[in-house]
């Protein structure tokens, strides 16, 4: 039994008597492929936007470094009179906040306590 479309349309692409054929994979191009995988694109997305989101972090440190070759150390708060800068609070809080951290790592082999061993 020929399609009752046959004559004026492209040819059916398979299937059964009671359901439709498979859709063509080409006709698919300009539609979310990835239907079938709810999660996937949105994680893949996710990755890229905080790609994108890093690289916009490094490139604003890397010209705020640049900026500070340029202009000196004044543009941080620093002068003649003046010594203590951005650049000396931010390092002071990088130690304390890792000499923290390795008190609490540390709290698991000294004590013996097996509750901290995971987070050591």
């Amino acid at each position: 039994m020929n399609h009752p479309r046959s004559d004026v349309a492209a040819p059916p692409q398979g299937g059964t008597a009671g359901g439709p054929a498979e859709p063509d994979p080409r006709r698919l191009l300009g539609r979310n492929v990835n239907r079938d995988l709810p999660g996937k694109p949105r994680e893949e997305h996710r990755f890229y936007l905080l790609l994108l989101l890093g690289g916009l972090l490094v490139l604003a440190g890397l010209g705020a470094a640049h900026l500070m070759e340029l202009q000196g150390h004044v543009i941080t708060g620093m002068n003649n009179q003046v010594v203590w800068g951005l650049p000396h609070v931010f390092a002071i809080f990088m130690i304390v906040a890792a000499s923290g951290v390795l008190n609490v790592a540390s709290i698991g082999s000294v004590f013996g306590q097996p509750a901290y061993k995971p987070h050591a």
